[in-house]
Formats: C-alpha cells, sequence, structure tokens
C-alpha cells in the first residue's frame, strides 16, 4: 500500500506444512521526523522529511567543543536517523534566535566542508543530505555591503551634480554682472 508499511502479525514462521493466514496491518509513514531541541518559538531546530515508522527518532547532537574553522560558525550539530531505503532526504533547519543574518550551512564529507545550497521554507531553511548520518555547521553570513557601496556612489554622483550645477550658475552671474 502507497504511503505505508506493513506491520505483520506473526513474526516468524517455521515448519510450515498447509497453508497459513496472517494479517498485516499498515501504518502510514511519518513523512517527517523532528529533534528534540527547540528554538524559543518552540518550534524543533532540525526536521527530517522521509519515510520513517512510528517508532524512528531524529538524534541530534549540539557541539560547541569540535567547532569546524569556518569563519562566524555559530552551531555543530551531528544528526542521526533511521535508515529508510531512500539516498537522499530533506533536512529544514531552524536558524538560532542570537543570528541577526541568515544562515549558511556547511556539510562534512570526509572531513571536508562543504557549502550547501539552500532554499527558505518558513522559518526553516531545506538542504538535501545522503545516507542517515550527517555532521553540519551553522554560520552567519557576511555583511553584504553592496547597498551601502551604491548608496555612496550615488551620493558621490549627486555631489558632483550639485558642484558643476553651483559653478555653472557662478559662470552665468559673472556674465551678467558684466
Amino acid at each position: 500500500k502507497d504511503g505505508s508499511y506493513a506491520g505483520w502479525e506473526v513474526k516468524e514462521l517455521t515448519d510450515l506444512v498447509c497453508d497459513t493466514e496472517v494479517m498485516a496491518t499498515y501504518t502510514r509513514y511519518k513523512t517527517t521526523i523532528a529533534s528534540e531541541q527547540t528554538r524559543s518559538n518552540s518550534q524543533s531546530a532540525i526536521l527530517v522529511d522521509g519515510e520513517f515508522h512510528e517508532d524512528d527518532k531524529l538524534t541530534c547532537v549540539l557541539d560547541y567543543s569540535d567547532i569546524p574553522d569556518i569563519k562566524d560558525v555559530k552551531e555543530h550539530w551531528t544528526i542521526d536517523y533511521n535508515y529508510d531505503g531512500k539516498e537522499n532526504h530533506l533536512v529544514r533547519f531552524m536558524k538560532p534566535d542570537n543570528m541577526e543574518r541568515d544562515a549558511v550551512i556547511y556539510i562534512s564529507h570526509a572531513g571536508k566542508w562543504e557549502k550547501v545550497d539552500t532554499t527558505l521554507f518558513g522559518s526553516y531553511s531545506t538542504f538535501e543530505v545522503s545516507g542517515s548520518h550527517a555532521e553540519i555547521a551553522i554560520a552567519e553570513a557576511p555583511v553584504d555591503y553592496t547597498l551601502y557601496i551604491v548608496g555612496a556612489v550615488i551620493v558621490v554622483i549627486i555631489l558632483i551634480a550639485v558642484v558643476i550645477v553651483i559653478k555653472k550658475i557662478k559662470k552665468r552671474k559673472k556674465k551678467w554682472i558684466k
């Protein structure tokens, strides 16, 4: 049955000599498992999407003692969850309350940290993880100075235009006076 898994009434059959009827109970997959760790709004810090059984759990360990050598790292997590047969899982991460800028997420692959592409889904940043274990680091995005630079350039252009206009006005006044 799609979207469900079977739980068998009889767990083990031995010495079968005739037809035996065994009943299966279908249980819908849990499509999301949540971390016990929550943010100040009482929502889970981490969610993992998949096809999980009723008793499957997400184990998340926040480790401040082993911070990766990445600029502005705020959190370092190890996440583990039951293997559900899928190669990839969508992870949803809610940034810490003390982060003012966007979260930049890194995943450790064989000891090497790689920045992952994320999309925003409500309050969560989402990204793909392969397997049933991941080590992630959360860094604060650098300040984007683009708006400040564009603003400064506009101010300089306006000042230059004002100076040119004032010079032209002074030239015209001198012509009128003569």
